[in-house]
């Protein structure tokens, strides 16, 4: 019975909160129960009488691990945590690639030169040896935190905006620290560990720094620079296919203009835009801050690396614990999360200054 009650009473308040992200099944019966309310049936679940006891002392015991009720409350926590967290726009994945890292130590991406192409075999009969270089990036997890509470005022005011809309941002928040973590990589165009240069520079042969707008031609030139890319080596053409235009958000509509169909018909062969319908726009406004003007292709992440980023193994994303408070009087809630990023070659896009 007592199981059921906490599930019951967990989907009453995450439907209270949020009537689209939880259908009332089991919770029916706690339908127009105030938090009080739950808290005097938690009460009495666990075998005390709360018929003549004063709401302090209800809101004492709610919050003591001798109920269920802390524990219903952290999983509203939870949930409402993993709902912000989840809902707020992530716009860097598409062009990048998860990982998983098991501790935190540093790792090493490990990047294989290609193999000379083979050799016709002299009349002697010998057979060439071949050297295969490789390079790597080093990169290490690190931990993000936050703690806030809940008290017993909100308990008693019945103050569902606490209880839900407080963790939801804290999922917000967490969910933002990801998104700067990686977009700083691209703004901040530091070096990389295999040659100490910028991710984005002119002998990396990925960068037009004279920058240009965007316009068929000007993708034409993006484009081939990401085709006529060669290996560690230099030796072969990785021949990659552009995929995202990345833009800041002052340049999202000019983007579009340049890739997504319309109902034109083309009378000239000059007019046509054979790139455009290829490339999927991806606007992110944190690039405004660092250029309105500067624009980006990138290739397919299942191509070629690009930018990676990692969460510690079996904690993928953010995560919660509670514990009842002594400090404060109520509850306290650590909003914790291991992630990290790092480019891990340049080969797999390109960055045009703008004009």
């Amino acid at each position: 019975e007592r199981d059921t009650v906490k599930l019951g009473m967990e989907e009453y308040l995450m439907h209270r909160a949020n009537p689209g992200s939880a259908k009332l099944e089991i919770g029916r019966t706690y339908n127009g129960m105030s938090l009080m309310e739950m808290a005097k049936e938690s009460i009495r679940l666990s075998g005390q009488n709360v018929r003549s006891m004063d709401r302090g002392r209800v809101v004492e015991l709610a919050f003591q691990g001798t109920t269920d009720f802390p524990a219903v409350l952290a999983n509203v926590f939870s949930k409402s945590l993993r709902m912000g967290y989840n809902a707020e726009p992530q716009t860097f994945k598409p062009f990048t690639k998860q990982s998983t890292i098991v501790d935190f130590k540093p790792v090493y991406r490990t990047q294989i030169g290609d193999v000379p192409t083979l050799r016709q075999i002299g009349p002697s009969g010998e057979i060439a040896y071949v050297k295969v270089t490789d390079a790597k990036e080093t990169y290490a997890l690190a931990t993000y935190a936050q703690i806030f509470a809940i008290n017993r005022q909100t308990l008693l005011n019945d103050d569902m905006e606490a209880f839900t809309r407080t963790p939801e941002s804290q999922g917000r928040a967490a969910a933002r620290m990801e998104s700067d973590v990686v977009w700083g990589i691209i703004t901040a165009n530091a070096a990389l560990g295999v040659d100490s240069v910028p991710l984005f520079h002119a002998s990396h042969n990925n960068y037009t720094g004279a920058g240009t707008v965007i316009n068929v031609a000007n993708l034409g030139v993006a484009r081939k620079a990401l085709r006529v890319q060669t290996g560690l080596n230099g030796i072969g053409y990785l021949n990659l296919t552009p995929k995202f235009l990345i833009v800041p958000a002052a340049l999202e509509t000019v983007a579009q203009q340049y890739t997504v169909q319309t109902g034109i018909i083309v009378t000239q062969q000059s007019n046509i835009n054979p790139i455009g319908p290829t490339l999927t726009v991806i606007p992110e406004p944190r690039l405004d801050a660092n250029s309105a003007t500067a624009w980006y292709l990138s290739a397919d992440p299942g191509m070629i690396d690009t930018i990676e980023y990692a969460y510690l193994e079996g904690q993928e994303g953010v995560y919660m614990e509670t514990r009842m408070g002594f400090e404060v009087d109520g509850m306290e809630l650590k909003v914790r999360e291991d992630f990290a990023a790092k480019a891990l070659d340049f080969r797999g896009m390109y960055k045009n200054a703008g004009a």
